[in-house]
């Protein structure tokens, strides 16, 4: 039985030609590939590993794009609405982010249902191949992360790969959903978590 399901980054022939000469881009992880282990910090203090979140199901990891000390507060809010549905599907959400400052005077990370882990000097961004040097870089650590979308199977594999080197795009909360439940099927059943309690 094949674990891959998708990958959307393939490098073409003229990219390659481009590439020649340069040096070599990042190359994020791919569908069939081992997703490398992690601990990080969540939102509450807690340490979080991947072994723990694949402990019932398979992972949503979704690496925010972002610079040093920048994020898109926006993309937290849109993982709300679709954390409930990824649970339903049996899998569980983590949003991988760069240390997050400035905040807004408004904003608690405490709020959010599912995981968001702190990723100090984007260590597992690199290792997920994400980590780009910024075009005026002053140093080592001044990078950016490609914005990022990985489903990791229970056995650590990933099973979907969407990476967007240019920043411009992420993986839509309803393909999250499509790829779970072909994830899913191929697996045979899917071990859904029961509702919480009202």
């Amino acid at each position: 039985m094949t674990r891959l399901i998708w990958s959307n980054y393939e490098p073409t022939a003229a990219t390659l030609r481009r590439r020649k000469g340069r040096r070599p881009e990042p190359q994020a992880l791919r569908a069939g590939d081992a997703a490398p282990g992690f601990r990080l910090l969540d939102q509450h203090g807690r340490l979080i590993t991947l072994a723990g979140l694949l402990a019932t199901g398979p992972a949503v990891l979704r690496f925010s794009g972002q610079a040093e000390g920048a994020a898109d507060f926006r993309e937290f809010d849109e993982m709300v609405e679709v954390d409930q549905q990824i649970e339903r599907e049996g899998a569980t959400l983590a949003v991988i982010a760069r240390p997050l400052a400035p905040r807004p005077p408004d904003w608690d990370p405490a709020a959010y249902d599912f995981r968001l882990l702190a990723d100090p000097g984007g260590k597992v961004a690199r290792a997920y191949g994400l980590r780009l040097p910024a075009p005026r870089a002053v140093s080592a650590g001044d990078a950016e992360t490609a914005p990022a979308t990985f489903i990791i199977d229970r056995s650590f594999v990933v099973g979907l790969a969407f990476v967007d080197y240019g920043g411009r795009s992420r993986m839509a909360p309803d393909e999250i959903l499509t790829a779970l439940d072909c994830l899913n099927r191929r697996d045979g059943a899917k071990s859904p978590r029961p509702d919480p309690p009202i």
